[in-house]
């Protein structure tokens, strides 16, 4: 909400001056206060110019590097009832974790598009060979 609309809402006895204020400003924007509120809905968080909902491995890794660093740092805490140190202990994990599944992620990934992309040309590779003497060659060698 813009901040006038806010003001506009207050209790004028209060602030008299700003009764005067809004008053003579003219409140055409008040009519539809939440209209640039829908906007900023729509828009997603980006990364260096990328959405992070186009990255992969991205949701993966944040869910579980926060879930296992808030899990360590309350065993931690429970075990040692030391503030400091729980604090350390989850922000390590943390960090472990999401470097850790990330590569672990990102690699199982490559692999699989490096597969993907075998399958794809050989599946052409088919839809040409199909009906044709060059197919049955290919299923022998194969």
């Amino acid at each position: 909400m813009r901040l006038d609309h806010w003001l506009y809402k207050l209790h004028f006895t209060t602030f008299p001056v700003l009764k005067c204020a809004l008053l003579t400003s003219s409140p055409h924007h008040i009519s539809q206060p939440h209209t640039h509120i829908m906007e900023e809905e729509n828009s997603e968080a980006k990364l260096m110019g990328r959405k992070l909902s186009e990255i992969p491995c991205f949701r993966n890794t944040f869910l579980y590097s926060i879930s296992s660093g808030l899990g360590a740092g309350l065993v931690h805490f429970l075990a040692t009832s030391n503030v400091r140190r729980s604090g350390h202990m989850a922000m390590a994990s943390y960090g472990c974790v999401t470097l850790s599944y990330w590569v672990y992620c990102r690699y199982n990934f490559s692999q699989q598009k490096f597969k993907m992309a075998q399958l794809q040309s050989a599946l052409q590779k088919q839809a040409v060979y199909e009906g044709t003497d060059m197919e049955n060659t290919v299923f022998r060698e194969a």
